[in-house]
């Protein structure tokens, strides 16, 4: 199964300034029963944790919600399905996404006619074909 899309009509880049990238481990630190840490290396490639915002209208922000819950992105699957389509912040390369918590929604500072929807997700590293 393909992975699913993010919505064409949707903007794809995110608020700036105002997103974050978290650069994820590459050690694996496990606690041990006596002792120190067991310090390993992480095999599968790097993950990037990465926060940031949009600006959605009410209507795509609404378009935005349909997606959510009828895709296996947000709401089938609990948000354990990855999705394409959005690009990274600095290569500007299209990446696969994975949201790591629930979105949140706030109004814009500006007033009623804009919203800004909060998100959390991790950038997935290349796969080989």
């Amino acid at each position: 199964m393909a992975d699913p899309a993010w919505p064409t009509s949707l903007p794809t880049r995110f608020n700036t300034p105002g997103w974050r990238l978290i650069p994820m481990s590459k050690a694996l630190r496990t606690a041990q029963s006596v002792g120190r840490l067991k310090v390993r290396k992480r095999v599968t490639g790097n993950w990037e944790f990465f926060e940031g915002a949009m600006y959605f209208t009410r209507t795509q922000l609404s378009t935005f919600l349909t997606w959510w819950s009828a895709t296996p992105v947000g709401g089938i699957d609990g948000g354990t399905v990855k999705f394409r389509a959005l690009n990274h912040p600095i290569s500007e390369v299209e990446k696969v996404w994975l949201f790591v918590e629930d979105y949140e929604i706030g109004p814009h500072p500006t007033g009623p006619l804009l919203m800004e929807l909060r998100m959390k997700l991790a950038i997935l590293p290349d796969t080989p074909s």
